[in-house]
């Protein structure tokens, strides 16, 4: 499991996730860089992972064969049933991602997404950088951060935490795109950490949007 990944791994919970972005931000102002985050959300994680694709990543991350077989004996044969007002459907076929509620899923979709982070999260060795990531099983964290302004061009470095934002956030959908996955566009959210309380702009006085091209 990657470092970055706070969700499903023993002695890690959402209030390690919000302290390791707190540590983050606070850190940032320290060395005069200002910090903006950029909030995603994987779409139907679990039903999307590829089993096939899953299976060359556990044996690509050292996992012993026979593991690797009982997983994918494990990964299908599966049923779903649904009850409804006193009524149960018949049996229906589940062998598709992973199971809902399956004490294992978590972990294996943390193992799943690991080679992504392991690429976008640089520096988690440090514990800081300008440019990080995070995740808590499906629901993930762009971390950018850039100097203070000078006063010479008021809120550039906003503007540059945007852009940085937008560049890491396409090239992710690429690589999670590699893994069937995708991002539920409706649910990004852009938030901005600026020590001066002073509004941004007029128009944009919370700071600059983000504009994103959406698959």
């Amino acid at each position: 499991m990657h470092p970055a990944q706070f969700g499903g791994t023993i002695g890690h919970s959402t209030a390690d996730a919000g302290m390791q972005l707190v540590y983050n931000i606070q850190k940032a102002w320290e060395t005069g860089l200002t910090p903006s985050v950029l909030l995603i959300d994987i779409s139907q994680f679990y039903p999307s992972v590829q089993q096939a694709v899953l299976l060359r990543i556990l044996a690509k991350q050292g996992f012993h064969s026979k593991l690797c077989k009982f997983m994918a004996d494990y990964l299908v044969g599966r049923e779903t049933k649904f009850l409804f007002n006193g009524a149960t459907t018949d049996p229906l076929d589940f062998s598709i991602g992973l199971g809902q509620g399956s004490s294992l899923s978590p972990i294996l979709s943390g193992l799943y997404i690991a080679p992504v982070l392991h690429k976008w999260a640089p520096g988690q060795e440090r514990r800081f950088a300008n440019v990080a990531a995070q995740f808590f099983v499906d629901d993930g964290l762009l971390f950018a951060a850039s100097p203070e302004p000078d006063g010479s061009i008021p809120g550039s470095q906003l503007d540059l935490n945007v852009a940085v934002l937008a560049d890491m956030y396409h090239n992710l959908m690429g690589d999670l795109g590699r893994l069937g996955l995708s991002v539920e566009s409706s649910k990004l959210e852009l938030m901005h950490f600026r020590r001066n309380k002073t509004p941004y702009s007029d128009s944009h006085p919370l700071g600059p949007v983000i504009r994103l091209c959406c698959f």
